[in-house]
């Protein structure tokens, strides 16, 4: 019943209309059929008619395991989205999986597993069948299908030639011949003088048991067998046609009628009817198989696309199959369509037995086994006139199986297998897109189409690939570890390199970089270089160079060089002067010049030259100095101290340089830059930063303690202050100059008052004195400035604090604690860490509405480090240590604005002044790379303008009042951004150099929050997060505290 459905659904949707609408279909479980299933999905897409379509898979369903082979998609006028939920699709190497007959089809996000493709067989007879052609275990795309895969992965995927059939003595009567193997269809075999029918896509060509033909299998109905002397049977189609018993001939699948004696079968919709006695059957349509013929009428009728030819009568020729179908065995064999096997010829007409088709076996000889069917594209098959674009996917263990060729008194040919991967048909040129890092691909490509390689990502092609069709390169690198049969050409945008062979020509307008490494690309035609390509050469050092050991290396037959530009880039060591490179070599000459060569090499410049039949280029020593090749402001400087201080070099300084000397140009900047000491300059501005860390967690709590509506700073009056107090019952006056109205919230009945600070305090704090402590912490990175490396740095410290109200507006504190910070620089294994103590004071003011803080201290500073050099084949690492200082000053002003009975909004203006001093010191640990290094002084004036908004406290199920706020404010630094070190090489001496630490920046943006906890009147708790970033820069920064009022 099942079967039946399928059929009717996939038949309606043949019939129907091109209805144009957008419909989604779901599949929701793991089925193989029935509501919710893969198969139930395709179905309803099929009848869905014209428009956009979507199938989509619930996420989890992995695996969905298939025991038959999925629905063809018709895909008539339709553009289909196939969403497969990172799912796996199985066909457990039994089923067919995706087969797309026309239509716009994505296929993205799943794995196409075990999916398995066979032939159809081909049937025994006296003169046997062909096998038919598996192709496209995974994907079949069909001609007029436009298929685009992204994201998937074809694993395992297998397609089988269908095996030949058997020539057999044992054949009553004159020996018919047998059907010829389908696309997925077997060929019937014939047991008389009628021919067995020919296989369909998937449908099985009928038994002949008579003088009569049997009818051929359709696009997955059965065609119908004959058991007598008489009319032959109809073709299937969706469903299976009628076998016949009498003279009658059977109907075709979809009704069909079978002809009388002496009349043929009607043309079938969609398979044809069977033949009468002496008649001849009727052709199927697009999905049917032909009609069986009577014994010695008319011939039998040919398949539809889908379907296989009709077998006839030992007298009268089978039909041929359609482009998936086997030929009809019969008097002549009929020719297998384009994947279908050729029929056995029967001994009654001229022997001539069926061709099979594209693929497919051919018909066997009398007595003979047929030939086997061919295996191609394990995982993909494209046929002629199809597209497939494959984005981001990979092909994976894919295999082919061959047909076997059948016995007889000649056993028949085997069939072939071609492209285990991927089969690209005449004239298609498929694209396969890899947009970032590296795809390969060890299944093989075959047949004669092209393929184009897009994306900014690299393709590697490892197989012994046979396409014929060119190759290019549009985007991104192809290495070629393998081999190309086809031509190649490089466009603009793209790179060919690897380590295989091209056996045609290569064109090249991008960039040709041979070898994966170092290596030799082959090239069996033409290699041709035009003006605006680059040819890129990698080397290593050698006094007598071997190319393709020593250097990349170009083989081709012959050479044409238009132009171009030769690329040369060197690995580390010790260079020769007049060292010759070969990069190029033909057998059948060269001809032609480079535009031009360019190295990367700082002490040596390559010259190119030719001779017969090769490109070369020979190292020359240069006279370049280090300042030219430092390309920033740091390594200049370095560099031209190095300049001033080689001329008669000796010693262990002598030694650094005959390394440099052996280094690229990008080695050397490298090493100037390690040299530089650039990381204490870094340093020296995390400290700075340090210390804005400390006034702005400092600052941030005794600001939270002056928002009131009254302004009243008193110890623990407001309710974000650092904690409630107990309060004498003394009502507020207004502060002289505030506009803030006061109101009263006295209870009579109590000897205390509860005060609503926030909105408008009533009362004035009895406590005087408070201790608090705070931690704090924060980690953030900082990206080069083009001058100094980048940074990743961390600081955390703790502070101690006690104040005590002078009055009601005037408080008075004293702070210490620890602060400590560490900064690594990007791509240099180099480490500053710094340790200090530091002190101070602070007083707060508050004046009606506004309020005042100013705030001074000290700070002494120990730092240790470790820089690790690798220069050349010079590794050493440098160590210091030395000590230093800050000092610091804060003021602000701010007030505090009611908005409302639950917020009040606090704007403040402040400006801090830090100057940082880092002692002098030398290094030790690197010989002449260590650095003796003079104080660095650093001056920062940063003004900070924001806000902070805080509610009204709420209380918590534990009865703890909480007080939440966000702000936002801008910082500016006045004066340096960086820090400058002044350096000379310890025992080198001179003049010394100078080199600029990163600038972390002018402007930054600070957001945050955070929120207050009272457990009780004299204790709270306080937690903050705030980021402070610019377009440099990004820093995370936390902190709490917890303080205590008596």
């Amino acid at each position: 019943m099942k079967k039946r459905r399928a059929r009717l659904a996939l038949f309606l949707a043949i019939l129907s209309g091109p209805v144009a609408m957008a419909t989604d279909f779901d599949v929701s479980n793991f089925n193989d059929s029935g509501a919710g299933s893969l198969r139930a999905a395709i179905e309803s897409l099929n009848a869905a008619g014209a428009g956009t379509h979507a199938i989509n898979f619930a996420s989890g369903l992995d695996p969905i395991d298939l025991s038959l082979n999925l629905p063809m998609i018709v895909g008539t006028d339709q553009t289909i989205t196939i969403s497969g939920a990172g799912n796996t699709v199985s066909g457990q190497n039994n089923a067919r999986l995706f087969f797309i007959a026309d239509g716009d089809v994505t296929i993205e996000n799943m794995t196409l597993k075990q999916g398995f493709a066979d032939g159809g067989d081909g049937g025994d007879g006296r003169s046997s069948g062909g096998g038919g052609a598996g192709a496209g275990g995974a994907l079949f795309v069909n001609s007029g299908a436009n298929v685009v895969i992204s994201g998937v992965t074809l694993d395992g995927n297998m397609a089988a030639g269908g095996n030949g059939g058997r020539g057999d003595f044992a054949s009553g009567g004159g020996g018919g011949g047998g059907g010829g193997g389908g696309f997925s269809g077997d060929g019937g075999s014939t047991y008389d003088d009628g021919g067995g029918g020919g296989g369909g896509f998937d449908g099985n060509g009928g038994y002949a048991s008579s003088l009569a033909g049997a009818g051929g299998g359709g696009v997955s109905g059965d065609g119908g067998d004959t058991t007598y002397d008489a009319g032959g049977g109809g073709g299937g189609g969706i469903g299976d046609g009628e076998s016949t018993f009498g003279p009658q001939g059977g109907k075709g699948a979809g009704g069909a009628v079978g002809g009388g004696d002496y009349t043929d079968g009607a043309t079938g919709t969609p398979g044809g009817g069977g033949g009468g006695y002496n008649g001849g059957g009727g052709d199927g349509a697009v999905n049917g198989g032909g009609g069986g013929s009577g014994f010695d009428g008319s011939d039998a009728g040919n398949g539809g696309t889908f379907g296989g030819g009709g077998g006839a009568g030992s007298y009268t020729d089978g039909g041929d199959g359609g482009d998936f179908g086997g030929g009809g065995g019969g008097g002549d064999g009929g020719d297998g369509g384009a994947f279908g096997g050729g029929a056995g010829a029967g001994d009654g007409g001229s022997d001539s037995n069926g061709i099979g088709g594209f693929g497919g076996g051919d018909g066997g000889a009398e007595y003979s086994g047929a030939g086997g069917g061919d295996a191609m594209g394990g995982a993909i098959f494209v046929r002629q006139g199809g597209t497939l674009s494959i984005i981001d996917s990979t092909l994976i263990d894919n295999d082919l199986t061959a047909g076997t060729g059948g016995s007889g008194s000649v056993d028949g040919a085997d069939g072939q297998t071609i492209g285990s991967g991927m089969y690209l048909h005449t004239g298609v040129n498929a694209g396969y897109e890899v947009t970032t890092g590296t795809t390969t691909l060890d299944d093989q490509i075959g047949g004669s189409g092209s393929l184009t390689k897009t994306g900014d990502g690299e393709l590697i092609l490892s197989s012994t690939n046979t396409y014929t069709g060119t190759t290019t390169v549009s985007a991104g690198r192809l290495a070629v570890n393998g081999s190309l049969a086809g031509n190649a050409t490089v466009g603009t945008d793209g790179e060919l390199g690897g380590s295989g062979t091209i056996s045609g020509d290569v064109i090249n307008n991008g960039t040709f970089a041979a070898g994966n490494s170092i290596g030799t690309l082959a090239i069996g035609g033409n290699a041709s270089f035009h003006s605006g390509s680059t040819t890129e050469v990698e080397i290593q050092p050698s006094a007598t160079p071997v190319a393709g050991t020593d250097n990349d290396l170009i083989t081709a037959d012959t050479a044409m060089i238009n132009g171009g530009d030769v690329s040369v880039l060197g690995s580390v060591g010790s260079y020769t002067d007049g060292a010759k490179y070969t990069f190029l070599q033909a057998s059948g000459g060269v001809t032609g010049v480079f535009e031009s060569i360019t190295d990367d090499l700082a002490f040596f410049d390559a010259e190119l030259g030719y001779d017969l039949n090769s490109a070369f280029f020979t190292l020359v020593a240069n006279s370049t100095d280090y300042a030219s090749v430092g390309g920033s402001g740091n390594r200049g400087s370095v560099g031209f101290y190095i300049d001033e201080n080689s001329i008669g070099a000796t010693g262990d300084f002598g030694d650094v340089l005959d390394e440099f000397r052996m280094l690229t140009n990008a080695q050397v900047q490298s090493g100037l830059s390690q040299l530089s000491g650039e990381v204490y300059g870094s340093q020296s501005q995390v400290v700075i930063q340090g210390t804005n860390q400390l006034i702005g967690t400092i600052g941030g709590q005794l600001r939270s303690g002056m928002f009131s509506g009254s302004g009243s700073g008193a110890s623990g009056s407001g309710s974000g202050g650092f904690a409630s107090t107990a309060r004498s019952t003394r009502p507020a006056a207004p502060a002289s100059g505030s506009n803030i109205s006061l109101v009263s919230y006295v209870d009579a009945s109590q000897s205390q008052t509860s005060c609503d600070a926030l909105i408008a305090p009533t009362c004035r704090a009895a406590n005087q004195w408070r201790g608090w402590m705070m931690g704090y912490g924060l980690g953030g990175s900082a990206d080069s400035d083009g001058n100094a490396a980048g940074i990743n740095y961390g600081l955390g410290g703790t502070t101690f604090g006690i104040q005590r109200s002078l009055n009601d507006n005037t408080q008075l504190g004293f702070f210490g604690g620890y602060i400590g910070s560490s900064v690594s620089a990007d791509n240099m294994d180099q480490t500053v860490r710094a340790n200090g103590g530091n002190f101070g004071s602070y007083l707060t003011l508050s004046v009606g509405s506004h309020y005042g803080i100013a705030m001074g201290g000290l700070q002494f500073d120990g730092y240790d480090s470790d820089r690790t050099i690798q220069v050349g084949g010079l590794t050493r690492t440098a160590s210091g240590k030395t000590d230093g200082w800050q000092g610091f000053a804060y003021g602000e002003r701010g007030m505090n604005l009611n908005l409302s009975r639950s917020r009040v909004l606090q704007p403040f203006a402040g400006l801090q002044y830090v100057y940082a001093r880092q002692n002098g010191f030398t290094e030790t640990g690197a010989g002449a790379m260590n650095l003796a290094m003079s104080g660095v002084d650093t001056h920062s004036l940063r003004s900070n303008l924001g806000s902070r908004l805080q509610w009204q406290s709420w209380t918590s199920r534990r009865g703890w009042g909480i007080t939440p706020e966000i702000r936002a404010s801008w910082m500016h630094e006045f004066l340096d951004t960086t820090s400058v070190v002044n350096a000379q090489f310890a025992g080198v001496g001179g003049a010394g150099f100078s080199a600029n630490g990163l600038d972390l920046g002018r402007d930054w943006a600070i957001v945050g929050g955070g929120f207050a906890a009272r457990p009780g009147d004299r204790w709270e708790l306080r937690a903050d997060y705030d980021t402070q970033f610019n377009d440099r820069q990004v820093l995370h920064i936390g902190s709490g505290s917890v303080s205590y009022v008596w």
